[in-house]
C-alpha cells in the first residue's frame, strides 16, 4: 500500500513529538481527508471498529434540549477551546473523551504507551505542566466524578478543574464566560445514570445510530443557534464548531460527491469574509440542511459508517 500522509496539518514533524500518519485506509482515496478520529489512533487499530462504533452520551433526553448544554456540547467538540499545539493540531476535547466517555483508542506517539493513556503533564501542550518524565495515564470517563473532583454545582470544584485544563494542560485562554458556562452545564449534564450498561460496559452507538447521533447533533445546533430564547449565544463559536462538525460528516462520505458537495455548499453558506453570518444565511443554511439530513441516510451503505463499506475503502 502507499501510504500517504494526508493533507491534514496535524502529521507535522514536531521537535519533541512525532504524530506519524498511520498506513491507513485513506491512502486508497487521493485528496480526501480522512474522518478526523484517524487522527488519534494507533497504527495498527482496527479501523472498521473505530469509525463504526464509539461509546453512547450518558446525557437525559430533557438536556439535548437546553441551549446552555447544546453549547457546551459544541464547545466540547470545538477545536477552537484549547490554545498552543493543541489548537493547531486541532485536539478536541471529544477526541480524548468520545461523547464524554474515556477513548480508548486514542493513541500519540510520545504521549501515549498504549491505546487509551496519554501524557499530560509534558512540554509539547504545556507549558506550565510539563515535567519531562513519560508518564501516562489512563483517560477518564467525565460521565462521573473524575480524580476526585466533586460535580456539585455548590462547588467550585469543576470549574477549577476543567480552568486548569484548558489553560494550564493545553496552553489556553480562558473561554468566553457564556462558552464556559455552557462547557460547564454539559459536564454536569454527563451521568451513568442516564446510560444503560451491560456487564459493566458502556453502551454503544454503531452503524446508522452513530450516523443519525451524528445528524441530531448539527441538527440541535442548528436549533439553538435560531431559538429566541437564546438570543445572546455566542453566535460566531457556535458557527465556527457548527462547520467542523459539518466537515467531519464530509469525511464521512468519501465516494458520494453528491453529499460532499450539498455539505461543502452548507459549509460555505455558513461563512462570512466579513467574519459574521446574518440571520438570512442562518435561515438559508438551516434549508439546505433539512433538505441534506434524508440525503446522509439514504447513502449510508456507503459511508464510513457502514462497516461493510469501511472493509472496502480499506483496501
Amino acid at each position: 500500500m502507499d501510504c500517504r500522509r494526508p493533507s491534514i496539518g496535524l502529521f507535522l514533524s514536531l521537535a519533541i513529538i512525532s504524530l506519524a500518519a498511520s498506513c491507513s485506509p485513506s491512502a486508497s482515496l487521493q485528496g480526501d481527508t480522512p474522518p478526523e478520529i484517524l487522527k488519534w489512533l494507533k497504527p495498527d487499530t482496527d479501523f472498521v471498529q473505530a469509525l463504526s462504533v464509539e461509546p453512547a452520551e450518558c446525557l437525559a433526553d430533557e438536556a439535548i434540549s437546553d441551549p446552555a448544554i447544546q453549547l457546551g456540547r459544541a464547545a466540547f467538540r470545538s477545536p477552537f477551546l484549547l490554545g498552543g499545539q493543541a489548537a493547531r493540531q486541532g485536539l478536541t476535547c471529544q477526541a480524548c473523551h468520545r461523547q464524554g466517555q474515556s477513548s480508548t483508542n486514542f493513541f500519540v506517539v510520545g504521549l501515549s504507551d498504549e491505546p487509551g493513556n496519554a501524557d499530560v503533564t509534558n512540554f509539547h501542550f504545556s507549558d506550565d505542566l510539563g515535567d519531562e518524565v513519560f508518564n501516562p495515564s489512563p483517560i477518564p470517563s467525565l460521565s462521573d466524578d473524575v480524580q476526585s473532583v466533586d460535580y456539585s454545582p455548590d462547588l467550585p470544584d469543576l470549574e477549577q478543574l476543567v480552568t486548569r485544563l484548558i489553560t494550564k494542560e493545553f496552553n489556553g485562554e480562558t473561554p468566553d464566560p457564556q462558552i464556559f458556562d455552557g462547557l460547564i452545564s454539559y459536564l454536569r449534564a454527563l451521568d451513568n445514570e442516564h446510560c444503560a450498561f451491560a456487564d459493566d460496559d458502556y453502551p454503544k452507538l454503531q452503524g446508522e445510530a452513530l450516523l443519525k447521533y451524528n445528524v441530531e447533533s448539527i441538527s440541535n445546533m442548528f436549533a439553538v443557534l435560531g431559538s429566541s430564547d437564546y438570543p445572546d449565544v455566542p453566535k460566531q463559536f457556535m458557527i465556527a464548531s457548527l462547520r467542523s462538525d459539518i466537515g467531519r460528516l464530509y469525511s464521512r462520505y468519501p465516494v458520494s460527491k453528491d453529499i460532499q458537495s450539498g455539505l461543502k455548499d452548507l459549509g460555505q453558506a455558513l461563512n462570512s469574509r466579513a467574519g459574521d453570518v446574518d440571520e438570512t444565511q442562518l435561515i438559508a443554511a438551516r434549508e439546505m440542511w433539512i433538505v441534506m439530513t434524508p440525503k446522509l441516510e439514504q447513502k449510508y451503505s456507503k459511508s464510513l459508517y457502514n462497516q461493510s463499506f469501511i472493509r472496502k475503502w480499506a483496501q
